[in-house]
């Protein structure tokens, strides 16, 4: 599985990036089948088979079995990473002990995985299975669904495709030749804030080591940054419904952007809140309110993009927030590659829990592979940046998908430009189960909207192969 070249002898900088990106995608992997696992331990009708059968001899103690293996493994894995990225940032340790640690990393998925297969094959389990598929055929929940076990196996699958090939990714532009230890300090401000209360109590030694690289590629990305008078206008596209709690924080995450040339479009779908008050009490000209008829969200942002006037377009929905650096570094890195006409960052994924528990998911890696995109949504639209012209080639948003308008739209434009990719965590992504978000409002209608999603691939195929011909030089 690991992909050892360059590996052996001393460890370069480089080779100790490689090896520590490998190791927050590993620990990405396990980080999903940890919350498959917990969904599986966490049901109903598991949960009743662990208290009726634990004095049954045997099949009792099989089912209390995989709990306590779980919480195990999970306590080791932690206490492992731990070490590995002690190696990963020690300038010592030879190329074949980071290889070492990464292989030792990957085994352990396979550990992991192969306790959520027994407990799928448990007569309990199939018997749990069965009779959800009964309420599906009576009436009494959705026909369709998807077990925790079944997206286990699925994200399984997507690490044995991928995991492999982490270690030999290129790096992003300027960070082989940057120290591991030069970083840009973060300015305070909301981001700075939110994302401190997020981490807070985090222990998770990928999502440490991700931040830190962020900001080293933000660093270099500065020291490059293009004079005032060659920074570009852009525009940004924020579609709202029903968010007056939250758009102030979005918008100032915005004003706080140390790129100075921006216009922001409050594309407002038909609010019945005070978002409209929020917006319109902001005295900032670069801001402006469109006040919309509710049509949904793809329809709102195709408002903000016939309203734009600059070079290029970026995202960001209500209840996301920017890094302060986010459009100086997404805009320098697509400038420096007039050849392309999307970029796209990574960002930090904060779930919101009751009593204001936050938990922030592992920050992996997201090189752009459209083989990778066809099996899963993997970038976030408040992270992508493109040209005007792009959009106008080839269109904005589909407003038939009320669900994956971010997905769709990068398969649209990654089948007929190849995107930049910025090794950055440069946005927060908040999940909040109070807040109304698509991805819930949307959930049970999940399977239609992903086929429609693929639906149109060919056609969008179809037309990148013309894009590119007619932009080849």
């Amino acid at each position: 599985m690991v992909h050892r070249s360059g590996m052996a002898g001393g460890a370069s900088g480089a080779n100790r990036i490689s090896c520590g990106r490998a190791l927050a995608e590993a620990d990405g992997h396990f980080y999903a089948l940890s919350e498959c696992m917990e969904e599986m331990l966490g049901l109903g009708w598991w949960r009743l088979g662990e208290t009726y059968f634990r004095f049954v001899p045997w099949y009792g103690a099989q089912i209390a079995t995989f709990r306590r293996a779980a919480a195990a493994a999970r306590e080791r894995w932690q206490a492992q990473q731990a070490i590995y990225f002690a190696h990963v940032e020690e300038a010592g340790p030879s190329g074949g002990v980071l290889a070492g640690d990464l292989e030792r990393a990957l085994g352990d998925i396979e550990v992991y995985f192969a306790l959520i297969v027994s407990m799928e094959r448990t007569q309990w389990w199939r018997a749990g299975v069965a009779l959800r598929r009964l309420t599906g055929v009576i009436g009494l929940k959705p026909a369709q669904f998807e077990m925790a076990s079944t997206r286990a196996r699925d994200e399984h699958g997507r690490y044995l495709r991928h995991t492999s090939g982490v270690v030999a990714t290129k790096d992003p532009p300027g960070e082989a030749s940057t120290p591991l230890r030069e970083a840009a300090p973060l300015p305070a401000g909301i981001y700075a804030a939110h994302l401190a209360a997020a981490l807070k109590g985090e222990g998770r030694p990928s999502i440490a080591w991700m931040l830190h690289r962020g900001e080293q590629v933000v660093k270099c990305t500065l020291d490059a940054l293009p004079h005032e008078a060659q920074r570009p206008l852009v525009s940004i596209v924020m579609p709202a419904y029903n968010r007056a709690h939250l758009i102030a924080e979005a918008i100032q995450s915005v004003k706080e952007q140390q790129w100075p040339h921006w216009e922001l479009f409050v594309c407002d779908d038909g609010s019945e809140d005070e978002t409209g008050a929020v917006v319109l009490a902001e005295k900032d000209e670069r801001i402006r309110h469109l006040k919309l008829s509710h049509g949904g969200a793809a329809r709102a942002r195709n408002a903000g993009l016939q309203a734009a006037r600059g070079t290029y377009i970026a995202y960001l929905d209500s209840d996301n927030l920017w890094h302060p650096f986010y459009l100086s570094v997404m805009l320098s890195q697509l400038m420096a590659h007039p050849d392309r006409a999307v970029a796209y960052g990574n960002f930090v994924e904060v779930v919101h829990g009751d009593e204001g528990r936050q938990r922030v998911r592992p920050v992996r890696p997201r090189d752009f592979s459209f083989a990778r995109l066809l099996e899963k949504s993997y970038i976030d639209l408040n992270t992508i940046v493109h040209t005007r012209a792009l959009y106008e080639a080839l269109g904005g948003f589909d407003e038939a998908l009320p669900q994956f308008q971010d997905w769709d739209l990068m398969l649209k434009y990654g089948s007929a430009t190849d995107p930049v990719y910025v090794d950055a965590p440069l946005a927060l992504y908040r999940i909040h189960s109070g807040w109304s978000q698509i991805s819930q409002t949307q959930a049970q209608g999940r399977f239609r909207n992903r086929d429609a999603v693929l639906s149109n691939v060919d056609g969008y195929r179809e037309r990148g192969r013309a894009y590119r011909e007619r932009s080849a030089p």
